[in-house]
């Protein structure tokens, strides 16, 4: 009889953690077991993967824990009453997955930990007392995968059991996210951006530790040197709507929907990247950004803040700065838009090159399906 393999996690929309998870199995040998994935954030439109994930033929139990936390607590211990591993993505399943897996007795069960910054400002109180209480108890999980050596450093410092750790960085698919010639043209037609205009693109969730305001001041900046340029910022709640963006927008002397568009969340972000003339990740921290790795592979141009591996996967301190400083991003983002034809283009083949041959998603989802029966776990950092 197949062993049976479940994950749980907070939530099925748009980030990282979820799209790591899609890719696992997608990607994944897990062919010798039975598979199921409970989302705590149930049915709805936020939950981009839940039909992703149900078209792979793996079951999704959605299960409103939030709004019906007892039925859903009985839903989700039938289910693990026959889970043999149980693989947890983010604080808040991490602590479900712990308490209800043993209360079923699971037998080994996997936290994955997607996250580098325990700072009050940038998380909120209950997720930092959800941390605290796991870094108790994580001596007696099976293992816990971390994104990234910050994100191991921080959570170990911060009491999580160090002899239980191991890092995993993500991977991309190459295929997807690729070079395409097609993408700028269609862009520039779907906007109504002008020919010849270069595009700097933004993606993320509007969420302070994404650091939006820094992005724009920077480029107000560029903007006022290169007026050719337009800026795209994407994801969660980046709309022109928010009136925060709005006045900052006002602020920079920035016009929406004309120097900048504020499109919202997107399923097309492959082809975002493949469209932009200059990638830029400005988040203040990052366990390990997903979005750089598939910028690189689409072979953008890219220049991002220090924050995570950003440094050791660009490999050029030129395209590395301070969070949370717009003149050094905004001088960055020159230097790589005014670079000549030949030198962006070495550029654009050598980021590209880094993802294919070190990140690759065949590989990293191998090592996460090893994971299932793994009885000890690795204390090397590499």
């Amino acid at each position: 009889m197949p062993k049976r393999v479940t994950h749980i996690i907070t939530g099925l929309a748009m980030g990282g953690a979820e799209t790591m998870l899609w890719q696992v199995l997608q990607y994944g040998d897990t062919s010798a077991y039975e598979m199921e994935v409970i989302s705590l954030s149930g049915e709805g439109d936020s939950q981009y993967y839940l039909k992703e994930i149900r078209a792979l033929g793996i079951p999704v139990a959605a299960v409103s824990f939030k709004r019906r936390p007892v039925s859903s607590v009985f839903r989700i211990c039938r289910i693990l009453r026959h889970t043999d591993t149980l693989c947890c993505w983010m604080y808040h399943a991490n602590l479900v997955g712990y308490l209800l897996g043993h209360l079923s007795g699971v037998k080994r069960i996997i936290w994955n930990i997607r996250h580098s910054d325990l700072s009050p400002e940038h998380n909120k109180r209950l997720t930092l007392q959800i941390s605290r209480l796991c870094a108790r108890l994580s001596s007696k999980v099976a293992a816990i995968t971390y994104n990234g050596e910050k994100s191991r450093s921080v959570h170990e410092n911060a009491g999580y059991a160090p002899e239980k750790g191991i890092v995993l960085p993500n991977g991309c698919d190459c295929t997807r996210f690729c070079p395409d010639p097609e993408a700028a043209p269609s862009l520039h037609r779907e906007l109504g951006i002008p020919d010849g205009r270069r595009i700097v693109l933004s993606v993320g969730r509007n969420h302070p530790i994404k650091d939006l305001p820094t992005f724009i001041r920077a480029f107000s900046i560029v903007h006022q040197h290169h007026p050719e340029s337009t800026a795209v910022m994407c994801g969660t709640g980046i709309t022109p709507e928010d009136a925060d963006l709005q006045a900052l927008c006002r602020a920079c002397e920035l016009q929406i929907g004309s120097d900048l568009y504020l499109i919202g969340q997107r399923t097309d972000v492959p082809r975002l990247q493949a469209a932009c003339d200059l990638y830029v990740l400005h988040s203040a921290a990052e366990a390990f950004p997903n979005v750089l790795l598939q910028a690189m592979a689409c072979g953008c141009l890219c220049v991002s803040t220090d924050v995570g591996p950003a440094r050791e996967l660009l490999g050029n301190d030129a395209q590395i700065v301070p969070p949370g400083d717009p003149a050094a991003l905004a001088g960055a983002m020159e230097q790589m838009l005014t670079l000549s034809q030949e030198n962006a283009q070495l550029l654009r083949d050598q980021v590209r090159k880094t993802v294919l041959e070190h990140y690759s998603i065949g590989e990293v989802a191998r090592i996460y399906t090893a994971l299932y029966e793994q009885e000890g776990c690795s204390h090397d950092r590499t």
